[in-house]
């Protein structure tokens, strides 16, 4: 982990295949003073400055937001191909701190009674059973309800893809509630959910492999917000 100014950044995310390398801090050249992170995918580096504009020093929860930022331009290069737009990465970037910083989603953490996202508090029933065996989970906005299955086919659900079907279900469920709308991976598929299942798998992933879960979770990193 990197220590500067008392804030705490690791020193190399695993995203996919790919080791990163995170520079923090980072001092970017004069001319693009207004960039406090950066996503190098030909070098495998992510680059985190530590002042702003006019040298500024950037607050703990505006680095990590932005190393999540940066992190997600990742996950989309190497899972998607690159194809968000900045806009689109802010959005979700945002939203899925908010989401990640409020609720407990480390990995084997398949009991979670109540989910927050944003102004909404969904209960979580676990253990439904589906008529329709290629469902696991199903979310209800209007009653703030996620419905899990406890197993498919006669089998047991394993705690870890649990876990994994919880954060996807509630980042599209986020998604939903924001009006973040993802592309299509390309004009003869139109079914806009895969690229959904793809990039949040891939964060899942991203974020499982590295611990970011239990790091970006405000629970245990109350001192950030100082």
């Amino acid at each position: 982990m990197t220590l500067i100014n008392n804030i705490k950044l690791p020193e190399v995310i695993n995203i996919g295949a790919v080791p990163y390398k995170v520079s923090y801090p980072y001092i970017f050249e004069a001319n693009i003073t207004k960039d406090i992170g950066l996503h190098c995918p030909y070098i495998s580096e992510i680059r985190i400055s530590a002042v702003g504009e006019n040298g500024i020093p950037i607050c703990k929860q505006t680095v990590y937001e932005t190393l999540l930022h940066e992190i997600i331009h990742a996950a989309d290069y190497i899972y998607c191909g690159g194809i968000l737009e900045e806009d689109l990465v802010g959005k979700l970037g945002f939203s899925l701190f908010q989401l990640i910083s409020e609720n407990n989603f480390t990995h084997g953490n398949n009991r979670l009674k109540n989910i927050k996202v944003g102004a909404f508090n969904f209960t979580i029933k676990n253990d439904c059973i589906f008529t329709n065996n290629d469902i696991v989970t199903y979310w209800d906005s209007m009653v703030d309800t996620i419905s899990i299955a406890g197993s498919v086919d006669g089998y047991t659900i394993s705690p870890e893809f649990m876990s994994m079907m919880i954060f996807t279900t509630v980042a599209r469920i986020m998604c939903d509630l924001y009006k973040i709308d993802l592309p299509k991976l390309n004009e003869e598929m139109d079914e806009k959910e895969v690229l959904y299942k793809i990039l949040f798998n891939g964060l899942y992933n991203t974020l499982t492999v590295n611990n970011l879960f239990n790091f970006f979770y405000k629970g245990n990193y109350n001192e950030r917000y100082v």
